[in-house]
């Protein structure tokens, strides 16, 4: 993963959410890309993520859905987890 590559990614998560950090959008990516790739040594579905960064508007939404709160995050978005 290139630092252009890096840019790009952060620039779209912009797009997406226009009030994140460069802390967070550098975390988040690199989150992904670690995930990504020890699914993939893994061998396991890459498209399950037990985890999820959600806003408070979200919130109840998963919550009805069997997600738990695992962490309220300094910029006020919230970490939950799939309870399985």
């Amino acid at each position: 993963m290139g630092v252009e590559d890096i840019e790009v990614r952060i620039a779209k998560l912009r797009e997406e959410e226009p009030g994140i950090s460069d802390e967070e959008a550098v975390g988040r990516i690199i989150r992904e890309e670690l995930i990504a790739r020890l699914r993939a040594e893994a061998g396991k579905d890459r498209s399950i993520d037990p985890r999820k960064i959600v806003c408070e508007d979200e919130l109840e939404r998963y919550l009805s859905e069997g997600w738990d709160i695992q962490a309220i995050l300094p910029s006020g978005r919230i970490l939950i987890r799939k309870s399985y």
